[in-house]
C-alpha cells in the first residue's frame, strides 16, 4: 500500500501538466490547437507561405524563424506541389520583411535532421512561382 500513494501523486501531477498544456493551446493535435481551430486559422492574412525543398527540414524552419521573433507554423493541411508548407506571421499582424525571412531560412534554418546543410536552391515563397 506504501507504494500506492508515490504513484496517485505522480499520476495527479501529470494529469494537471497535460491539461494545462492542452488548454493553453502548447500542444497541437492534428494541426488543431486545443480551442479547436486550424493553425492557419489563428494566422493572419498578412502571412508568408513557404514550401519547405525535400531534403530540408520544417521542424528547424519553424524554429528558426520562432527564435526570430516571427509566428510560424506548419501547416499539415496546406501543401504545394507534395512539398510542405510553413505559414509565416508577423505578432503584430504587419506583413513580414520577405528578405529577413529568406535570410533566416537560408542561414539559421538549413540543417536537416543529419545535420548536414543540404542544397535546397534559393529561397522561394509559395506565390513567388
Amino acid at each position: 500500500m506504501g507504494g500506492a500513494i508515490p504513484l496517485l501523486i505522480f499520476l495527479a501531477i501529470a494529469v494537471a501538466v497535460l491539461y494545462f498544456l492542452s488548454t493553453s493551446g502548447v500542444v497541437a493535435l492534428g494541426g488543431r490547437r486545443a480551442g479547436g481551430t486550424r493553425v492557419a486559422d489563428e494566422l493572419p492574412d498578412e502571412r508568408l507561405r513557404y514550401a519547405v525543398p525535400l531534403g530540408q527540414d520544417p521542424s528547424a524552419v519553424v524554429a528558426a524563424l520562432t527564435r526570430q521573433g516571427y509566428d510560424a507554423a506548419l501547416d499539415p493541411d496546406d501543401e504545394v506541389d507534395g512539398r510542405q508548407v510553413v505559414h509565416v506571421a508577423r505578432t503584430d499582424d504587419e506583413r513580414p520583411d520577405r528578405e529577413d525571412v529568406r535570410r533566416v531560412i537560408r542561414e539559421d534554418a538549413t540543417l536537416n535532421l543529419e545535420g548536414h546543410r543540404p542544397d535546397t536552391g534559393p529561397v522561394r515563397f509559395a506565390d513567388e512561382r
